[in-house]
């Protein structure tokens, strides 16, 4: 240490006391594990993570741990140096931490299920096609993202227009009418100034497609208006014209690079979506209520668990007596009444009876009335 503190090092105390084998250790801990703690941080960070970002990140650690070449920092000199090492040529403990945790993402996290392909489809961001990097190769995913898509913009339609917030003949705002040539699609954004123009080459029908035309004969339709429309094709063509604006908004967005947040430099979807909410009404009602509300873990998800677990070992222990559940369940429904909840003088007097103290000996101990 004196040696260390002759030369000027500027290492922490404990890592002055390192030999060159325990350098090395400490170095591949830090390079093997700082990525996993970091996207644990942003997926459980206070304000949550969306789950299309926590699928991308997840996506994101699992090549990483997969990969044959750990990239490892050298922490002996203040400058940072990387060199490449084989995965093989790691400590067994460090090989056994990448691959159970490899194993454990992809089967917890890693899950197409409806939610994350949902949320992956409403982010502007994301490039969700078949020729994209995240669903290369992999049509069938892509088939059940784009019937999951439909089926929830068609919910969300027939909800607005059933209950008027969608006018019925109204013409789609901020968009041209529709192109003569069906194999021609013409997407325009008023503010943003962009036309673009896709040739879409005749293809067969997905499979997406070939569900949505046989469920869509056998539901009933409720006449709206003066009779001469039904709710099934208002809302189809509503949809149909919303598409066409949203994927020009998506590309006029990302390439102008407007709504990227400064200090994460992630896509701000609630700002795109709240801008846009005239132009995209259906899009929008989509996002807000079936993607902008799920989180992929928070700390008051934490929480909730632990209550959870605490709440069933005391009902199996036979301290949750069916007297106290009872009384649990007086308060959570009396609570919602103001004048049926207890003063903060009632609960500090029920505090100080419960535990046996007296309101002098408390008022000791307070600095201040307000306390």
């Amino acid at each position: 240490m004196e040696a260390n503190d002759a030369k000027g090092n500027d290492f922490p105390l404990q890592h002055r006391c390192l030999g060159q084998a325990e350098w090395k250790k400490n170095n591949l801990l830090e390079s093997v594990l700082t990525t996993p703690y970091e996207i644990s941080e942003a997926v459980q960070g206070h304000a949550g993570c969306g789950l299309d970002k926590a699928f991308i990140l997840a996506t994101t650690l699992h090549a990483e741990l997969t990969a044959d070449v750990v990239a490892v920092v050298s922490g002996c000199d203040e400058a940072e140096v990387w060199e490449n090492v084989h995965a093989l040529a790691l400590p067994p403990d460090l090989q056994q931490f990448r691959s159970i945790t490899a194993s454990e993402i992809k089967e917890r996290v890693l899950s197409f299920d409806k939610d994350v392909l949902l949320s992956l489809k409403m982010n502007p961001s994301i490039d969700t096609s078949v020729e994209g990097v995240l669903f290369k190769d992999m049509s069938a995913i892509v088939e059940m993202l784009e019937g999951e898509y439909n089926r929830q913009l068609r919910y969300r339609g027939k909800y607005l227009v059933n209950r008027g917030w969608l006018a019925a003949g109204a013409e789609r705002p901020g968009a041209e009418s529709a192109p003569n040539d069906p194999s021609e699609e013409h997407n325009v954004d008023e503010q943003a100034g962009v036309s673009v123009v896709q040739s879409a080459p005749k293809r067969r029908k997905t499979l997406a497609e070939l569900a949505s035309s046989f469920t869509g004969t056998t539901q009933t339709t409720e006449v709206i208006c003066d009779g001469s429309e039904t709710t099934d094709a208002v809302v189809t063509e509503r949809i149909r014209g919303e598409k066409e604006t949203f994927v020009a908004l998506c590309k006029a967005a990302v390439s102008s690079g407007r709504f990227l947040n400064p200090a994460t430099q992630d896509f701000d979807q609630f700002s795109f979506y709240c801008e846009y909410e005239q132009q995209i009404p259906i899009h929008a009602a989509v996002f807000f209520a079936d993607c902008c509300s799920k989180k992929c873990a928070s700390a008051k998800d934490e929480q909730l668990f632990s209550n959870a677990g605490t709440l069933l070992a005391d009902f199996h222990s036979g301290r949750l007596s069916p007297e106290m559940l009872e009384m649990c369940m007086f308060v959570r429904a009396n609570w919602q009444y103001e004048f049926l909840r207890p003063s903060v003088t009632d609960i500090v007097s029920a505090y100080l009876k419960r535990y046996h103290i007296s309101e002098d000996h408390a008022s000791e101990d307070d600095d201040s009335d307000g306390e």
